[in-house]
């Protein structure tokens, strides 16, 4: 019988595995690995799931599950036949996933560990749910949002980032599935099938709920953000107020704060979680005296719209411009700062839409503001009128230049008096993600087609340079430019001054599960929400 099994579920999952192993072979000979891969991950747990669900697919389909019962097997036995080739080929298909995406260094949505979890408790969740559902895609669903629903309901309700730690809790209370799924089938006779649902269905749920409450009473509601300045000391920022970590100082507002930008010796910081009856007020903290004194009192009902931490708010000659939002309006407007002095730009948003808009540049001569909207740079004169609108994929900008991506074009502009395209190139362009960082520096990487390229602002110029596919940031300090990038152990950059690669940096994290690595001017920030890790730059001097 276990021989017959084996041909029945290799059978059956052939046409996955031959999905799979297009996906493969387009991530090898495409330069659409970013895109392609993680859908890898996606058919992985298709398959995953179907093995569990297929188990009792045929008996159910022919009504043959009473016949099945009769048999002078007894119901481990009938078990151990059942399962015992979708593990060996669950197990088999999952070595050999890890395998090639290390030795292809494939670019994933989760870690292998995490990736793991979710793996198998979409086969065992899947398994239950095999003499119940009829339909595969429902199965599918179901177990999807079981998985990710509680992954997602404790990280919203401790604030902090989905972990390692995080998915094996919150997918550990779903083993309640297959646990009462094998008491019930030890127990199971040739009574209707909805006898067996309803006991199953109903005991399933009662444990669910009663896991859920008692982790909702667990939780600690705090999360915190881990930020590096200029000087490479570490902040904790959190809703119980604002940490220095390493002088062992704890500067204690009862606010949450978030970092609009940094100026020296001093932070730019909002009210970040004011209540209703509260304005989101302006704060700036002085780093070397650890105090702390309102800087902008903002009217109510007017909030600043949020991009990155410390890149919320461009500076432009020592003015710092920040867009703000008025809540039942719906109006925008550019606030700037100036010492004491205030400026407010009111923005005319219809021909626009209002979502998904955030300024990340400002440029001078003549003053002009850019947005981003959607799939689209607006930029706006100081009137509040719209001079420009251009379609854009990915943007990166630097002074008085603006670079844009598009399918099959790369186009750079200049804001001067006019608005002036200096160059149209065709061809397969794709800007570099960047992830964790804005849209505003000196260098940009992209590629056309499968090769890498990096262009510098300063210089108008291209290098053809080869970049490793795990890149995550790219940043220019002090004349020297930062390429880093994930490896297995954890982080790693090449440092180039001009085109001569000058040296290589790596960190191996001994922190588990993390899922935020920040890049500052003078290190590398890797945090799971609550812990952190320093690296700091060597070259950067």
């Amino acid at each position: 019988m276990i021989r017959i099994e084996f041909k029945k579920v290799f059978q059956e999952g052939l046409i996955i595995f031959l999905i799979i192993a297009a996906l493969f072979i387009a991530v090898l000979n495409t330069d659409k690995d970013v895109y392609i891969a993680p859908a890898i991950e996606l058919f992985l747990l298709l398959y995953a799931s179907f093995s569990g669900w297929s188990i009792f697919n045929r008996e159910r389909e022919e009504g043959a599950l009473e016949y099945m019962l009769a048999l002078p097997v007894s119901k481990p036995k009938l078990l151990l036949i059942k399962f015992t080739p979708r593990i060996f080929l669950l197990t088999l298909v999952f070595i050999c996933y890890c395998f090639l995406s290390k030795i292809f260094s494939l670019p994933t949505v989760l870690n292998i560990p995490d990736f793991a979890v979710f793996f198998f408790i979409f086969f065992l969740v899947s398994a239950s749910f095999s003499i119940s559902l009829r339909s595969f895609i429902g199965t599918f669903f179901l177990t999807a949002i079981l998985s990710s629903g509680l992954t997602f309901f404790d990280n919203i309700f401790s604030r902090g980032t989905v972990s390692s730690e995080t998915i094996l809790r919150s997918n550990l209370i779903l083993l309640a599935f297959p646990i009462l799924f094998f008491v019930f089938f030890f127990r199971f006779d040739l009574k209707p099938l909805f006898k067996f649902n309803l006991r199953f269905v109903g005991y399933s749920s009662l444990i669910i709920l009663l896991m859920i409450t008692v982790r909702f009473f667990q939780i600690e509601r705090s999360w915190c953000y881990h930020l590096m300045t200029n000087e490479g000391s570490i902040y904790r920022m959190s809703p119980g107020g604002i940490q220095f970590i390493d002088e062992g100082k704890f500067f204690k507002k009862g606010k949450c704060f978030w970092p609009l930008t940094e100026q020296g010796d001093f932070l730019y910081l909002q009210n970040h979680r004011a209540r209703k009856n509260q304005n989101k007020d302006i704060f700036i903290f002085d780093k070397k005296n650890v105090t702390m004194e309102k800087f902008h009192e903002t009217e109510k009902d007017w909030w600043t719209v949020f991009t990155r931490p410390l890149d919320t708010a461009p500076v432009l000659s020592g003015e710092m411009f920040f867009l703000q939002r008025k809540r039942k309006e719906r109006s925008y407007r550019i606030t700037s700062l100036l010492g004491k002095k205030m400026k407010r730009y009111p923005l005319n948003t219809d021909e626009i839409g209002q979502k998904g808009i955030y300024i990340f540049h400002v440029s001078g001569s003549p003053l002009r503001f850019l947005l981003r909207s959607k799939k689209s740079v607006v930029i706006y004169k100081p009137d509040g009128n719209i001079e420009k609108r251009i379609k854009a994929d990915a943007v990166s900008a630097w002074g008085n230049k603006l670079l844009i991506f598009n399918k099959g074009n790369m186009t750079l502009y200049e804001l001067n008096d006019e608005i002036t395209t200096i160059f149209e190139r065709s061809g397969k362009y794709r800007k570099a993600l960047r992830r964790f960082g804005s849209e505003v520096q000196k260098k940009v990487v992209f590629k056309n087609d499968r090769d890498s390229f990096i262009y510098s602002f300063k210089n108008d110029s291209t290098i053809k340079r080869k970049v490793n596919r795990n890149l995550i940031y790219y940043k220019v300090i002090n004349n020297k430019f930062y390429l880093v990038y994930l490896t297995a152990e954890g982080v790693a950059a090449d440092i180039y001054e001009g085109e001569k690669l000058i040296g290589h940096e790596s960190w191996e994290t001994g922190m588990t599960g993390y899922r935020r690595i920040l890049v500052f001017e003078k290190g590398i920030v890797v945090s799971n929400g609550k812990e952190y890790e320093k690296y700091l730059f060597k070259n950067i001097n």
